[in-house]
């Protein structure tokens, strides 16, 4: 939960929940997949679990932290002839991309007589149909820690399982388990280094105090706000967490601002862009399968005449192409265990007053771009969502009390026209507060 000294601060940083991602549960401290501190939840449905945890219906399945594989610890789970014993890490997810998904570990077992263990991904599609990709040991009297290793392609998909599934006379330990997405290691996702996070140069105000209002700059200002959400959910090394992508606004904004015409605001655009250097690879995206997918995000804009010249579209759709890390994006969610969108990353700014200038025009572009890319029914507004920005900009602009600017905000988030969308206070204080759609 953010807690903030005013609820306009609050609402303006109404995408903040807190990063469950780490939090879920000890487990993640070392490594994604640890059984260091776990805790194993017990049950008869692992549907009904948390998301990123350990989960058995077998009460004897337990954390042994003496027996370890390399200091780690690992988990004991014993077996009988009469029933299989089922562990599984579950957890929902619909955001994760990429071509192939491995999982490996290390098993050992002793006084194993006719046991066999069954280790399984297990992907359930949108098309409400059962992936699922297993390799099987057969393990007789007593062995050492030896590798396992399970691959498959990756579906899109709303639920995953990592499964280990035994059966037989034994004691089987399972320890030093991993997941790689085309070769990267999901343990990225636990606690990664990110440069963005020591960028506090503007945690106390924005630097940005007056603007004037005219056509020009509105105009220059709406096309800032699209080109930073672009860049924030696509350009690698944005998403990697290598900038503070709200204090890199504030550093622009005032010479994007008062550019005099569109060459201009291009010449100064182009520039901007090209402080975060040349992109070298990129990647082909093409979805083969549309049926998957409800929406996709529209980036034509990218290559409108009208906006932007020739060779400052080809520098956004070379960005739209950039090969990126399919396991981690700084500013986008990854794992989902709710319908919430959880913008984890966009960070609170509890010291800065609603007058500041900078910050509500922060507040604009955060709202905007978090229906832009994640709003699942965006196509489907009363006004065309491209439309929106421009219509309110003005008004986050000249608010002279937080009671306008908090007008200007639920009169923003009302234009997605869907009731079952809006913002709401956690746990009813008004401090604390998401914003949800169903």
């Amino acid at each position: 939960m953010i807690h903030m000294k005013n609820r306009m601060l609050a609402l303006w940083l109404f995408m903040l929940i807190g990063f469950n991602l780490c939090a879920q549960s000890p487990q993640t401290r070392n490594g994604f997949l640890s059984f260091n501190e776990a805790q194993i939840l017990y049950g008869n449905d692992p549907r009904f679990s948390p998301k990123m945890a350990w989960f058995s219906s077998n009460p004897a399945v337990k954390v042994d932290n003496e027996t370890l594989c390399s200091g780690q610890s690992s988990l004991l789970i014993p077996s009988t002839s009469d029933k299989a014993t089922d562990v599984h890490f579950y957890f929902s997810n619909r955001d994760i991309v990429g071509k192939k998904i491995r999982f490996t570990g290390k098993y050992k077992y002793k006084q194993a007589d006719r046991m066999s263990v069954r280790f399984s991904i297990v992907l359930n599609t949108f098309l409400r149909r059962n992936l699922t990709e297993s390799v099987t040991a057969d393990c007789k009297g007593e062995e050492d820690w030896k590798e396992f290793s399970v691959e498959m392609p990756l579906a899109r998909t709303s639920i995953f399982y990592f499964r280990i599934a035994s059966q037989g006379e034994g004691t089987l330990w399972l320890s030093d388990c991993q997941v790689f997405v085309d070769g990267q290691s999901w343990d990225i996702l636990e606690k990664p280094t990110i440069e963005a996070d020591k960028d506090r140069e503007f945690m106390e105000n924005s630097g940005i105090q007056t603007l004037p209002i005219d056509k020009q700059t509105v105009d220059n200002l709406e096309v800032l706000g699209k080109v930073w959400g672009f860049l924030k959910y696509f350009h690698p090394q944005v998403t990697a967490g290598t900038y503070n992508w709200d204090f890199e606004l504030f550093r622009i904004l005032p010479r994007i601002a008062a550019a005099k015409d569109r060459t201009a605001r291009n010449l100064l655009l182009s520039q901007w862009i090209d402080q975060y250097g040349e992109i070298t690879e990129t990647e082909d995206y093409t979805v083969e399968d549309s049926t998957q997918y409800h929406r996709f995000a529209y980036l034509g804009w990218l290559e409108d005449s009208n906006l932007f010249d020739s060779d400052l579209s080809a520098k956004l759709v070379k960005i739209k192409n950039a090969k990126r890390n399919s396991v981690f994006n700084y500013y986008l969610p990854q794992l989902t265990g709710k319908e919430e969108i959880e913008f984890v990353r966009d960070k609170p700014y509890p010291n800065v007053s609603w007058e500041d200038l900078g910050y509500r025009i922060l507040t604009a572009y955060r709202m905007w771009n978090a229906i832009e890319y994640s709003f699942p029914y965006r196509n489907l507004t009363d006004n065309p969502w491209s439309t929106v920005l421009a219509k309110y900009l003005p008004e986050f602009i000249t608010a002279a009390s937080e009671e306008q600017l908090d007008r200007s905000m639920q009169k923003l988030a009302a234009e997605i026209n869907d009731s079952h969308g809006g913002w709401y206070f956690v746990n009813f204080n008004p401090v604390c507060v998401d914003f949800l759609w169903g």
